[in-house]
């Protein structure tokens, strides 16, 4: 996986306007709506780009134009936001989530922390069945879409234990 801190360009708009306002990345978080204020230090280096939803936010909240708070992609600065895979308009990749994950924001923060460091390139989550692994995994993995430049995927690894084939291969080796 290809990180993209190392192409990334500071927004400093983005964090003078901030600071200029007095606020910290946890206030700005919680003004716009922002599930984490790990998205807004994303934004101020550059890692990552706010949706159309939080530019609406930021500038509203700022009161100042996307031009001024460097919310602009334009056609001659770097396509660090982009890929094959990211330029095509698609649906999410991810299994839609139809309830809000509450109460593991440390979890959450721990998760992406160790995901963005260069030397972990993979993680195991275990624990009980049934207390949230998969949900926690795709929370993260949905956060962290725009900051791996070869994209983020959910692979499926559940057999369907009324399929034939999976109760062929359970036959021949139960455990």
């Amino acid at each position: 996986m290809v990180k993209k801190a190392a192409l990334a360009t500071p927004n400093r708009l983005l964090r003078t306007a901030r600071e200029e306002k007095g606020l910290t990345q946890v206030e700005v978080a919680d003004r716009i709506g922002a599930p984490h204020a790990l998205n807004i230090s994303r934004w101020e280096s550059g890692t990552a780009f706010p949706r159309a939803h939080y530019s609406r936010q930021l500038c509203q909240l700022f009161e100042k134009s996307p031009e001024e708070l460097g919310l602009l992609r334009s056609a001659n600065s770097p396509q660090r936001f982009s890929s094959p895979l990211n330029s095509m308009h698609r649906p999410s990749a991810f299994p839609v989530q139809v309830t809000p994950l509450i109460g593991r924001e440390r979890e959450i923060d721990e998760v992406a922390t160790l995901l963005q460091r260069p030397e972990i390139r993979l993680m195991t989550l275990i624990g009980t069945g049934g207390v949230g692994k998969t949900r926690l995994g795709l929370q993260v993995a949905q956060m962290l879409t725009t900051h791996f430049l070869d994209g983020v995927f959910f692979v499926n690894l559940f057999r369907d234990a009324s399929s034939p084939s999976y109760k062929m291969s359970y036959s021949r080796n139960p455990f």
